[in-house]
């Protein structure tokens, strides 16, 4: 794999992703910005903005903005509920920001009383739609009163004719504690929170490029440097906008497929056809690619492939890793993508983070340890977290680790504090290991780990395919039996599974049964 760039720009780590694209619109307007779908059609293949095109559209868009609303005081949010991949988003990120407001991106996942009462909580009543609006917006206009604006169709803004510069003169020093975008927490645990990220959250990954010139090593992020980067993340994602920082900062090409969510299917087609040379997945589509030999041939097209969003299970990474670089990455809305060392190739799911993150691992249970970040005036530029909240000296990721047995500093990522189930007895379960097992069954889509309070654990079970009949349930159960007996033989006594308390989720209530956290 080629070397990473060494020598970081200059002003790294105080940089306006604006300003940025201002100034190579100007100095290299044909350099290509993002590879974005042609149609919605997969095989109709990939449109280039360049710079000068994305100026212009978010110049056009900032100017439409403030002839409806006037310039923005304080931030007001606008809230809109397009199609995931629409590259309209990436054009209202960047309008928002000059004309003084800050977009509101939420899961089109969310139910309808959930997307009204976090518009509730950010007090959002400017809605922008397309003209065929989504079901999340109607749903949003049937339970509350929001001000509607018609938005533009994609073509409008990428229009090549010239359009006055707007306005934008803020240093960084002005604009650093700025909102860039606004999100939410995954609601895994509760009712999700609202969360504003901040330009100096973004800038964290500029600043990372500093690292070789203080005698670090690159961060993974590096070696996407000068490629075109696949990513199966959409806009309303935290690892959508967060790639759409390093994007910039690093100057590679961000890739994006008209489908959504991204299937193996999707993702080798583009491998073969797109032009790329690098992918930033979550382990969904990785899982995909695995199954099918051809796919797994043809992702050795590409120099490297990283992953985020959950864990990996070990046979999909270890088939992964005979084909291409496979690296993990961590990212979060709160903290932005954390900065680490390339793995070994036989570590692929190991981390080891900079030490100017300003970070420990503290002990959990057994040997499970809890990253945790602790502010540092001498480490400002790398600490994104510290935007996020401002007040905070300390956060708690509540992500769990184990230290690899003979390379000291690398972790291998073993979930959350919440998939921990803490029985009756005041025992620690960490079920991600077993679910892992559990899910490399073909037959299994995915298994859930619970008993909380309890004397010992259930599981369910959401097949692959729905069984018709309660004997057919049975026969399904057991023949993946024998993947939980595989993941009772690394655990405690405790924590053993039982036949008796495996219950088959109904197709009726198909839904997934863990959100990500990441």
């Amino acid at each position: 794999m080629a070397e990473p760039r060494r020598i970081p720009p200059e002003g790294a780590g105080k940089r306006l992703l604006t300003a940025i694209i201002d100034s190579l619109a100007r100095s290299d307007p044909q350099r290509c910005f993002m590879s974005i779908p042609a149609t919605d059609n997969i095989n109709d293949g990939l449109r280039d903005v360049s710079y000068a095109t994305l100026a212009r559209a978010i110049d056009r868009c900032a100017w439409w903005m403030e002839s409806l609303l006037g310039k923005g005081v304080d931030f007001p949010s606008i809230a809109t509920y397009l199609s995931p991949m629409d590259f309209r988003h990436v054009i209202l990120i960047f309008a928002s920001i000059k004309a003084g407001y800050k977009m509101f991106y939420s899961s089109p996942r969310n139910r309808p009383d959930v997307q009204v009462a976090l518009l509730e909580k950010l007090q959002c009543t400017i809605l922008f739609t397309p003209e065929k609006m989504s079901e999340a917006a109607k749903s949003v206009l049937d339970h509350r009163k929001m001000d509607k604006y018609i938005l533009p169709e994609l073509d409008h803004f990428l229009a090549e004719e010239s359009v006055q510069p707007y306005p934008y003169s803020k240093t960084f020093e002005e604009a650093r504690k700025d909102p860039y975008v606004v999100m939410h927490s995954s609601g895994t645990t509760g009712t999700p929170k609202i969360l504003v990220m901040k330009q100096g959250t973004v800038a964290a990954h500029d600043a990372f490029q500093l690292f070789p010139s203080l005698g670090d090593e690159p961060w993974y992020g590096s070696y996407w440097a000068g490629k075109r980067v696949l990513t199966s993340f959409p806009w309303v994602h935290a690892g959508g906008v967060l790639l759409l920082s390093c994007g910039i900062y690093h100057d590679f090409t961000t890739v994006i497929s008209c489908e959504w969510p991204l299937t193996g299917t999707a993702a080798n087609h583009i491998h073969v056809h797109g032009n790329v040379q690098a992918a930033w997945y979550s382990p969904s589509v990785l899982i995909d690619v695995a199954r099918n030999p051809s796919y797994l041939e043809n992702i050795s097209k590409l120099d490297n492939v990283s992953f985020a969003g959950g864990i990996m299970p070990p046979y999909v990474g270890d088939a992964i890793a005979k084909h291409t670089r496979l690296f993990g990455t961590y990212a979060s809305t709160e903290t932005g993508i954390l900065p680490g060392n390339l793995p070994p190739q036989e570590d692929w799911n190991y981390y080891h983070y900079n030490k100017r993150l300003g970070h420990s691992f503290r002990h959990f249970a057994g040997d499970m340890y809890e990253l945790i970040h602790t502010r540092d005036k001498a480490l400002e530029p790398f600490q994104g977290i510290f935007y996020t909240f401002l007040d905070a000296d300390t956060y708690a990721m509540r992500d769990l680790y184990i230290e690899h047995p003979t390379k000291p500093g690398w972790w291998r990522s073993s979930g959350r504090v919440d998939d921990v189930v803490v029985f009756a007895d005041a025992k620690k379960l960490n079920v991600v290991p077993y679910e892992a097992v559990i899910e490399e069954h073909p037959e299994v889509a995915t298994a859930l780990i619970c008993g909380t309070g309890r004397s010992r654990p259930a599981i369910l079970l959401q097949p692959a395919r729905w069984p018709e009949t309660e004997h057919q349930e049975r026969e399904l159960v057991d023949r993946v039996w024998s993947t939980f007996e595989k993941a009772n033989e690394a655990g405690p006594v405790y924590g053993r599974l039982i036949k008796e308390l495996v219950v088959l989720t109904k197709e009726e209530k198909h839904r997934a049964l863990r959100s990500g956290n990441q």
